[in-house]
């Protein structure tokens, strides 16, 4: 038991001060400076507390060492107050570095290194919050999807616009294709611009309106066809609005056509709205396998076939109806119910007549005469004589009567009759149109004044090569074999009787046709 001098002494001693160990922050997101005698050397931060720190580094100072330590937050641009000096004693080595105490002048230094320490932890929290977010999976399903519908509905307005623009690149070639139609049928009228728009604006395409343009050129401005006659260029733009593309609100569209008037696809012009427009019988071959036959009559007999009868075409388009007896074999299937079609030929304009026009052409017997061209108030040739016509246009403003044994002969010659007309007996024509100039290609010109019928009969020598052009005559056709007949016929109705055979003018070498159709070419 101790005596009372050892508890005295015991009540006298003072209490053992309490060591708490102080808080210590790890990777702190601080380096510091400090000068070894050369160059300032920066090093990193094991761990920092409100006492001391551990500082990574080569050098190995003695314990005791006292150094000048400053203390900077790990990043650029750090502002005023991220950083601190501090007296530092070195208190113990380590294989990595060495540990450092911290000595400060009073109070106020110790409170700016907790501060310090605090923002550069709090700093250093926030970033590894950062980072683990970042790399967290909890949401990303949300996010991708949000992406995703983004740019599916940025695809979905793209197909939406293009396929809008498609539509009305269509629509604009269609119109401009019709604009250099219309404007290449008009050519031989003179209507060519006016006839285009027209086209183009029952396709939907107004020039001047709705940001539409419909350019006429006459001939092309480019292309392979620039500059050459003949030729129809139809130009057509409008501005599209695209209000699901993002980057553009409007997409000016455009389309080009170029046109000319090309072969027709018909020889054989009925015009005639009632009764039988092609009527035949007897023993005919019809043979225009390079082109086709039009009838415009509504009736049910339009087309009369009789007897044995060979027709070959390239079409045969009827109105109204087909009728057939006979040995009868048509090539191919006439197509009923057809649209009318108009006057392929009521650009051509009249002959002038002269005046006067009294000259009279008479002959008989065995007479032989060569006339040229001019106006006659009356052609006859009977018996055995012969006329010769010069090239050139003959208006016979009278009866132009060809009979008996006579021979009729001209080479590039057009007639325009404007009295009566009749070929009857064992006559022989040899009769040509001409290849060029105003009326080229028609051999006989009736102008739809006169009605007239035109009856030709020719024998087994005979030749006939042109267009018959009478809109509002009946044309009757009576041959023998062995004609050669190559005749293009605008009539308002023909009737082939006999051996009477014929084949299309335009297969023959050289011959220019006035028949055309407009055509697309580029």
């Amino acid at each position: 038991m101790p005596n009372g001098m050892d508890f005295l002494r015991w009540l006298r001693q003072e209490p053992p001060a309490l060591k708490v160990r102080a808080l210590r922050h790890n990777n702190p997101a601080i380096v510091t400076y400090y000068w070894d005698g050369g160059a300032k050397n920066g090093h990193s931060v094991k761990d920092i507390s409100s006492t001391g720190a551990f500082i990574r580094a080569a050098e190995r100072w003695y314990v005791g060492t006292v150094l000048t330590v400053t203390f900077q937050q790990e990043f650029e641009g750090a502002p005023e107050g991220r950083s601190i000096t501090i007296l530092c004693k070195v208190v113990r080595h380590a294989p990595e570095g060495f540990g450092v105490s911290f000595m400060f002048a009073g109070n106020k230094d110790r409170k700016l290194l907790d501060r310090f320490i605090q923002r550069a932890v709090v700093r250093r929290q926030a970033r590894v919050k950062f980072v683990k977010r970042l790399t967290h999976e909890r949401g990303q399903a949300m996010i991708f999807t949000v992406l995703c519908m983004t740019i599916m509905l940025g695809f979905m307005s793209l197909a939406v616009d293009v396929g809008l623009l498609f539509r009305a690149k269509r629509m604009i070639q269609t119109a401009a294709d019709s604009g250099a139609i219309a404007g290449a049928t008009e050519l031989n009228y003179g209507n060519v611009t006016a006839a285009a728009r027209a086209a183009t604006a029952q396709n939907g395409i107004t020039n001047g309106s709705g940001g539409a343009t419909v350019a006429v050129n006459n001939p092309p401005s480019y292309g392979a066809f620039a500059g050459k006659p003949g030729y129809v260029e139809v130009v057509v733009s409008q501005s599209q609005n695209t209000p699901l593309l993002f980057f553009r609100s409007s997409v000016t569209v455009s389309a080009r056509a170029v046109a000319t008037l090309g072969r027709g696809q018909a020889c054989v012009f009925t015009l005639g709205v009632s009764g039988t427009d092609i009527g035949i019988s007897g023993n005919a071959n019809i043979s225009i396998p390079d082109c086709g036959i039009i009838d415009n009559s509504v009736s049910n007999d339009a087309l009369d076939l009789n007897g044995n009868i060979t027709l070959n075409a390239q079409s045969i388009g009827v109105v109204g109806g087909v009728s057939k007896g006979g040995n009868v074999s048509v090539t191919p299937n006439p197509v009923t119910g057809i649209a009318a079609d108009s006057d392929p030929l009521a650009f051509l304009p009249s002959p002038a007549i002269p005046s006067p026009c009294t000259a009279n052409v008479a002959l008989n017997g065995s007479k032989s005469q060569t006339i040229s061209q001019g106006c006659f108030s009356g052609i006859s040739a009977s018996g055995n004589s012969k006329l010769t016509f010069n090239p050139g246009t003959y208006v016979v403003n009278g009866p132009f009567n060809i009979s008996g044994n006579a021979s009729v002969t001209g080479t590039g010659v057009t007639f325009d009759l404007i009295g009566s007309t009749t070929f009857a007996g064992n006559i022989t024509l040899s009769l040509s149109a001409p290849t060029s100039g105003t009326y080229s290609g028609i051999l006989i010109y009736q102008p739809s004044s006169n009605a007239n019928s035109i009856s030709i009969t020719g024998n087994s020598g005979s030749t006939l090569e042109g267009i018959v052009y009478a809109p509002s005559a009946a044309v009757n056709l009576t041959g023998n074999s062995g004609s050669t007949i190559y005749t293009d016929f605008v009539t308002r109705s023909l009737t082939l009787t006999g051996n009477a055979s014929f084949y299309s003018y335009e297969s023959l070498p050289g011959a220019s046709s006035p028949l055309t159709k407009a055509t697309l070419v580029e």
